[in-house]
């Protein structure tokens, strides 16, 4: 078996189709009845085509999924959001590190919202995800070969350094 697409339920498909070309660059495969399939196996589906499918009404709003992308050019990625006209709301572990930063410097002049902190931490399956995506790729390393790649001193090295009184603590 092997997965062919993720399907996520839109209210309005056209502007949908909008957002993932202008952010993340998909492009419209296929387009019919409601439903349209993009490049990275996205796929969009109205939701009157989903409720009249299945029979059901679409719970909206149930954060019970995520998608991961992944960007090379940052500096390229928010000038697209600095011209992106939607709302934008940010989640995941780095939202505490670069809040300030987002909200002082990068988008000073948007209104922007950030998820709640029970959403602001990596999921298991993300983390498993991007191993076997290294995996595939011949990205490995052994238990002893890995060294961690830290964005600032954590907690317990700043502590110590507190304790010891040293001028600084080394990585």
């Amino acid at each position: 078996m092997k997965l062919k697409n993720i399907v996520i339920v839109v209210k309005d498909i056209e502007s949908s189709k909008q957002f993932y070309k202008e952010l993340f660059g998909l492009d419209v495969i296929l387009d019919q009845e409601g439903n349209a399939i993009l490049t990275e196996g996205l796929v969009l589906q109205e939701s009157k085509v989903w409720e009249e499918t299945l029979g059901q009404k679409v719970v909206w709003k149930n954060h019970a999924s995520e998608l991961y992308f992944e960007e090379t050019d940052l500096e390229l990625f928010l000038e697209k959001l600095q011209k992106y006209e939607g709302k934008i709301v940010f989640l995941g572990d780095g939202v505490p590190v670069f809040r300030e930063d987002l909200t002082e410097r990068i988008l000073k002049d948007r209104e922007i919202w950030f998820a709640p902190a029970q959403m602001n931490r990596q999921r298991a399956a993300s983390v498993g995800s991007l191993a076997l995506w290294y995996y595939e790729a011949g990205k490995v390393e052994t238990a002893a070969e890995h060294q961690p790649d830290y964005l600032r001193v954590s907690q317990a090295e700043r502590e110590r350094k507190e304790r010891l009184g040293h001028d600084s603590v080394s990585m």
